[in-house]
């Protein structure tokens, strides 16, 4: 079922109530409002994409080729004053051979006899905000917007799906003291990346502190509430709240990352929402060659396991996105990753191996494989490989990307 495209009525009746408003006159006529609404920059953004899904478990190999478009206009700047609006659509060319996702949702196709590749097509509003940038280095934004909070594992848009997360919210940036970020954000709805709505309470604290490049540290408060009549969420979505600290830097030439968190119970969430996550992450480079090594544990103890429901889940824990909700029993991902740049292209191969927190399950391995090349200033081609080998968990499942972007 496609939804109507609408600019949320609260900034549209900003929007025009601020055109009433009486502007200081422009040498040519203008006010300093009109001349902002007019002249803006606009943005298009085309990616066009064809996906293959395998999975051993006797659904048909599926087969998605997408054009993901988005167009927007964000106006100049009056009395600190800014607006965007951005439409995005998703379109099949060719068919729809896949499954776009769970069948109980309206924005799906319902094909479920293929594997899954979530990316159903319809069209939406994207974002579309009010901001204002006032005293004391203070950012207020309202309004639909994407939310992105240290490396996204917690909170994210998503941006390797079709079509990104975005929230309807009002956020607060300060940067007044130095090296110092202070964030806020009250989130009212997620718009998922399936083109489903849920309605939430969520509360988002997000402090950060650079001392220099050797050392980064941010500390975050995440109250996580999804509302009882909320419709169906993202996978492994109970209300929580985490705490946490995250400490990055670069020592000479060595990049280090390790982060701590919490997650307990909160709002309608049962007991039972209690567990912990670790990160201990180093790379390097060498000439044209990268190297990382890392360890990641989203904890489980048999009854619950850490979740990340409005997280870019996609980047952790492999492409292949078998471990998008954690089970009971937790993750333990030892992972190590080689890239080079050569004539333009930049390849990364990254190996996973997972295993259970809570007991000695092996969960499998999984290989992934990227080349990357821009084309042109605005035109970037990526090649996308996942294979996941199932142990104790899962199903052997294979992917495969071929994609295309240009944006100006």
């Amino acid at each position: 079922m496609t939804k109507t495209a609408r600019i949320p009525i609260g900034l549209t009746a900003t929007i025009l109530m601020l055109a009433a408003l009486p502007g200081a006159r422009a040498a040519d006529g203008a006010t300093g409002l009109e001349r902002a609404l007019t002249s803006g920059t606009t943005h298009v953004d085309a990616r066009l994409r064809h996906e293959r899904a395998e999975q051993d478990n006797g659904l048909r190999d599926a087969d998605a080729t997408t054009l993901r478009l988005r167009l927007g206009y964000q106006t100049d700047t009056w009395n600190g004053l800014d607006a965007l609006a951005e439409f995005e659509g998703t379109f099949a060319i060719g068919g729809e051979d896949y499954n776009s996702g769970p069948a109980f949702l309206d924005s799906t196709n319902g094909h479920t006899g293929y594997t899954t590749i979530a990316d159903p097509t319809d069209e939406q509003i994207n974002r579309a905000w009010l901001r204002y940038r006032g005293p004391f280095d203070t950012e207020a934004k309202v309004g639909r917007q994407r939310l992105i909070l240290d490396n996204a594992r917690f909170i994210g848009n998503v941006g390797w799906r079709q079509n990104e997360q975005t929230f309807d919210a009002v956020s607060l940036v300060n940067n007044r003291l130095p090296g110092v970020v202070l964030r806020y954000a009250w989130v009212r709805k997620q718009h998922f990346v399936l083109y489903n709505d849920n309605k939430m309470d969520t509360h988002l604290l997000n402090a950060s502190y650079a001392y220099g490049p050797e050392f980064a540290l941010s500390g975050y408060g995440y109250f996580v509430d999804f509302r009882d009549d909320s419709g169906p969420r993202a996978p492994g979505a109970p209300d929580h709240k985490v705490f946490g600290l995250r400490a990055t830097g670069d020592i000479g030439g060595v990049r280090y990352a390790l982060e701590y968190a919490d997650q307990s119970d909160h709002a309608d969430a049962p007991s039972s929402v209690d567990a912990e996550y670790y990160l201990a992450e180093m790379s390097a480079d060498a000439g044209p060659l990268g190297l990382t090594a890392g360890y990641e544990v989203l904890g489980g103890d048999g009854t619950y396991g850490f979740q990340t429901p409005l997280a870019t889940n996609h980047a952790f824990q492999g492409f292949a996105d078998v471990f998008l909700t954690t089970p009971a029993s937790g993750v333990r991902d030892r992972y190590g990753s080689l890239s080079a740049t050569w004539a333009g292209f930049r390849g990364t191969a990254i190996y996973h191996d997972f295993r259970s927190d809570e007991g000695s399950g092996d969960l499998g391995s999984e290989v992934d494989l990227v080349v990357a090349r821009p084309l042109t200033s605005r035109l970037n081609a990526l090649v996308k490989y996942a294979d996941y080998s199932a142990d104790d968990f899962g199903v052997d499942t294979r992917r495969f990307w071929v994609q295309a972007e240009y944006a100006f």
